[in-house]
């Protein structure tokens, strides 16, 4: 069998999260099926663009043993959009579904 390592051809499952703060989103996903990770994950990226806005503001990445993640440093009582991206050493895979999170409103 010739096997061929690629990007993922899937992305991380069951992506959600919520507010911990006015600058914190908490993340939880599951990992890519086995059969459409195309080599070793190394890790998951999280992406997350102020809505509605189509430029990403950046992202984070976390290792590959871990599926949840907190990104900080947002500003408070916005709306972010978010996905997950697994990532093999030839790159970025297929992103999930966005999901929307709001940070909380200044006190």
């Amino acid at each position: 069998m010739i096997f061929f390592i690629s990007v993922p051809e899937a992305p991380p499952q069951n992506v959600s999260g919520y507010n911990m703060s006015q600058t914190e989103i908490q993340l939880f996903w599951a990992p890519v099926p086995a059969d459409k990770e195309n080599g070793i994950v190394m890790g998951y990226k999280v992406w997350y663009r102020k809505a509605p806005g189509p430029h990403p503001v950046g992202y984070k990445s976390f290792n590959s043993s871990t599926f949840q993640g907190v990104i900080d440093g947002l500003s408070p009582f916005t709306i972010y959009n978010i996905d997950v991206r697994a990532f093999t050493i030839k790159g970025d895979g297929v992103p999930s579904p966005f999901i929307t999170v709001q940070t909380e409103e200044e006190g």
